[in-house]
């Protein structure tokens, strides 16, 4: 019989007693993946639903939608208002995660109701404390001229939200363009896909 070494044997006792049971628990269950894209989108969600102006004096049949395409992941956007009586949409964006940049980017096409779309928006969208939302972007106009826009949407409250807009100059400040109230017109949307991830 071959000699073993007592200190290799109380090594094999120790791996086989306690090393084996550990090798067979179950791995530890992997990430969900695109869970980053997700935990981005998700803090849509104050914002998603109708809103409708809320100061004295703006304009009768505008309404502004923020809605899921796919929930967790592509969010639309849209401004529609009232034209010879009739609801027209004249706007349309998208935004999602762009997994290069690791931000949410955001297109836009707005018309003004009689001509096909007239103004291209492209930018990026980003998210600071307690929901606000700031969207930067240039906005190309078809005689290829630009500007830079910044628009932060501020919550007042739960079904109430401050939408400053501001400029950049010509001397690359930036300049304030109009402050607006927005009132939710329909109730929160929450989905499975953010639960605790907001």
């Amino acid at each position: 019989m071959r000699h073993v070494k007592p200190e290799l044997l109380a090594i094999a006792f120790v791996l086989g007693g306690i090393g084996g049971p550990l090798l067979a628990q179950e791995p530890e269950p992997a990430a969900a993946p695109f869970l980053v894209d997700n935990r981005a989108m998700c803090q849509f969600e104050y914002h998603l639903g109708e809103w409708v102006p809320g100061d004295p004096d703006a304009p009768p049949g505008i309404r502004i939608e923020f809605a899921w395409v796919i929930p967790g992941k592509v969010v639309r956007d849209a401004e529609y208002r009232l034209i010879d009586g009739e609801e027209v949409q004249i706007s349309h964006g998208t935004a999602g995660y762009h997994y290069g940049l690791m931000q949410i980017e955001w297109l836009s096409f707005a018309r003004d109701g009689v001509y096909p779309f007239e103004v291209m928006n492209i930018g990026r969208i980003e998210f600071l404390p307690g929901d606000v939302m700031v969207r930067r972007y240039r906005s190309y106009d078809p005689d290829t001229s630009s500007r830079e826009y910044r628009e932060t949407l501020s919550p007042i409250d739960e079904n109430t939200r401050r939408n400053a807009v501001e400029y950049l100059d010509d001397e690359r400040n930036w300049r304030e363009w109009g402050v607006f109230t927005h009132v939710r017109k329909s109730p929160r949307e929450r989905s499975e896909e953010c639960a605790g991830l907001t």
